[in-house]
């Protein structure tokens, strides 16, 4: 567990979470971004990748309603729209985000068997990292979806055409998020 991991031997430039801050709990992770802002040198780097709660809206399967039936709809849509028409990360962190993901809410069952799987939309991790003292660079989309999931395995071919060419062009397209059943988040710690 990284939590049995001792940071205060030494100082990172860089650290990278990735696949596995939905598996740990809200008070975890907020555990975790201290530890990382501790251990890295001035000017470090923390890389931090989530599923994409905001996808959960476009996917159009039970994740869009449990969205809905938690009235989280419409917050998830002003972000993404929000996300769309931001020219500065600060407008992002100006946003009223839905409520962080409750641990005791009920997951949707995936091929993953876990028991506990928290999403969060790239806003709320930028608040997360920002309350902590960290300077957001950017965020990123990951496995952009150019159609619904459902139509993956239809036409697993064109799926991943499609993917890969939308993915091509994500570098400093964060206008693609929204799409992008994963993202990430590259802050730095302030000087």
């Amino acid at each position: 567990s990284i939590f049995d991991f001792d940071m205060s031997q030494a100082t990172y430039d860089c650290i990278s979470a990735n696949g596995f801050i939905e598996y740990i709990t809200g008070e975890q992770l907020l555990q975790f971004i201290a530890m990382t802002y501790q251990a890295l040198n001035k000017d470090g780097s923390l890389v931090m990748g989530s599923r994409n709660r905001l996808f959960n809206l476009f996917s159009l399967n039970d994740f869009t309603d449990q969205e809905i039936d938690a009235n989280a709809a419409l917050p998830l849509l002003r972000e993404s729209i929000a996300i769309m028409r931001a020219t500065s990360l600060d407008e992002l962190l100006s946003l009223k985000s839905p409520p962080l993901p409750r641990e005791e809410l009920r997951q949707v069952k995936t091929r993953i068997d876990v028991s506990l799987r928290l999403q969060y939309t790239p806003s709320q991790l930028m608040k997360l990292l920002h309350s902590a003292g960290f300077e957001l660079v950017d965020i990123y989309p990951i496995h952009i979806h150019g159609i619904v999931p459902q139509l993956k395995d239809l036409y697993p071919q064109v799926h991943v055409e499609v993917s890969n060419l939308l993915q091509a062009h994500a570098r400093d397209r964060r206008e693609l998020v929204a799409q992008a059943s994963s993202f990430m988040v590259h802050a730095k710690k302030a000087g």
